[in-house]
């Protein structure tokens, strides 16, 4: 999972782009992100030729957007990236049915879950609902990993996530990230 400021370090590191792209390309690697991604880049003011790099970089290294794993709806306000709140389309809301039909977590074990990573975000270990969501995404589609360039912001909530629960998520930094390729 690519944190937006993922996408602008691919886009501003020459040559990067090109070595993640061939990763792909050769089935080494697969890039997901969501809609809150979407909304923050979407968001980028004041530099429209930075948002289209941006843009360009996400179809060449061909990101999968995927549905958030949950929704935060009616937000004060807007996040300072962008983020507005989660779009109907965008943010998987499964009735119990359904979730049997499709072979998913129960809804109690989807509720610890979910209750585990929300006391996370009161315990202000997460001041962005937007960053919340994308690391309970990771952790609920088995992700192995976070990249962002705030490595420092994800690991203590992480570390704390997994005294109670178990997961292979782990958080890189974009640099690490880069060094993969």
């Amino acid at each position: 999972m690519l944190d937006t400021n993922t996408f602008d370090y691919i886009y501003g590191k020459a040559g990067l782009t090109n070595k993640v792209q061939k990763a792909v390309d050769n089935g080494k690697i697969k890039l997901f992100a969501t809609d809150v991604q979407k909304q923050e880049i979407e968001g980028i003011k004041n530099n429209e030729e930075r948002k289209q790099g941006i843009q360009q970089v996400v179809k060449e290294i061909r990101v999968e957007f995927i549905e958030t794993s949950a929704a935060v709806v009616a937000l004060d306000q807007q996040c300072e990236k962008g983020f507005l709140g989660s779009k109907v389309d965008s943010a998987r809301i499964v009735s119990d049915e359904d979730r049997e039909l499709l072979g998913k977590l129960s809804s109690d074990e989807d509720g610890e879950l979910l209750e585990t990573v929300s006391k996370l975000s009161t315990e202000c270990l997460f001041k962005n609902p937007a960053d919340l969501l994308i690391f309970y995404t990771a952790i609920k589609e088995n992700m192995d990993y976070v990249v962002t360039g705030n490595s420092a912001h994800f690991k203590k909530p992480l570390e704390r996530f997994k005294m109670e629960r178990g997961t292979k998520l782990q958080i890189k930094n974009r640099k690490e990230f880069a060094k993969l390729f």
